[in-house]
């Protein structure tokens, strides 16, 4: 009788030490250090360039970390997995990991969460994990390029916030937008005092809708110059005008160089400048439906 006992209290505690639950109700009614079970379907792979998984149920989205998920498979964009883990916080954002005792992958190639169409006023804690959609966002730094280890600023509807890529992401030295997007991604967090720090992670450049019919497919680059003159260059994915406007105030570019001929390579040569002088420009391409301008 005694060893029935203890085999039936053996089982209570495994079940109360790993309870199954839906992702909501472990991010309402779990606490860090407790060790749960969870089923849902992994929003993205390795474009992000992290270990970190982030997956979905009907209920909610989390961060998976397992460190190289060594002893198991890495899932990938699509998989029904469920994971059982203890739950951490790092930085403000709620994991379970990086110590795992199960993770198995229950099905392939699932269709993912609908996107969840928001503005930043629902950018926080309440979407934290889960894949959302800013309609009408704009890259301060449209026509540069990307690089991994960094943020860059996005408005949308007056406010701003932040994307974040790691090292290694599928966005690396692609050009920024320029103009209103679609922008897409998942919700993260970073903060070292548990407030705020909620940024957005792309996947890839799919997660970045342009909603111009003209865009910037390379950065302004210079082909030739002397004393008096700068040609500059660049390309846009379909044919346009090609104009730059330059001048001494970043605030103030009235001057003008232009050629109207539509084409995707651009080439236009500012003239009458003086040696030793700093100038500002920048470059706009435009179609019959649109244009895209470069930063200055």
């Amino acid at each position: 009788m005694k060893s029935y006992l203890l085999a039936l209290l053996a089982l209570c505690n495994a079940l109360l030490l790993s309870a199954q639950t839906d992702i909501q109700d472990l991010r309402d009614n779990y606490a860090v250090g407790q060790v749960v079970t969870i089923t849902g379907i992994v929003t993205h792979g390795e474009e992000m360039g992290s270990s970190v998984r982030y997956m979905q149920d009907e209920s909610a989205g989390i961060a998976i970390y397992s460190g190289a998920w060594e002893g198991f498979t890495t899932p990938s964009r699509g998989d029904e997995i469920t994971v059982t883990g203890e739950i951490t916080e790092f930085n403000g954002l709620l994991e379970v990991g990086p110590n795992l005792s199960a993770v198995t992958i229950n099905s392939t190639g699932n269709e993912l969460p609908d996107f969840e169409y928001i503005d930043l006023s629902d950018f926080n804690e309440g979407v934290e994990g889960e894949l959302v959609n800013f309609d009408g966002a704009q890259f301060q730094d449209g026509g540069s390029t990307f690089a991994g280890n960094n943020t860059y600023t996005f408005i949308h509807e007056g406010e701003q916030s932040i994307i974040y890529l790691r090292t290694g992401s599928a966005l690396e030295g692609q050009i920024i937008p320029a103009g209103q997007i679609t922008l897409r991604g998942i919700v993260s967090q970073f903060t070292f005092d548990g407030f705020g720090g909620y940024q957005l992670l792309p996947r890839d450049m799919e997660d970045l809708i342009s909603n111009s019919t003209i865009n910037l497919a390379s950065q302004l680059t210079q082909s030739s110059h002397d004393e008096s003159s700068i040609t500059l260059n660049w390309l846009t994915d379909t044919p346009g005008t090609t104009v730059l406007y330059y001048g001494t105030d970043a605030d103030n570019l009235t001057e003008t160089a232009s050629d109207m001929a539509a084409v995707t390579s651009h080439e236009v040569t500012m003239t009458g400048l003086e040696p030793g002088t700093v100038y500002f420009v920048y470059a706009e391409s435009a179609n019959d439906d649109s244009a895209v301008q470069s930063s200055v």
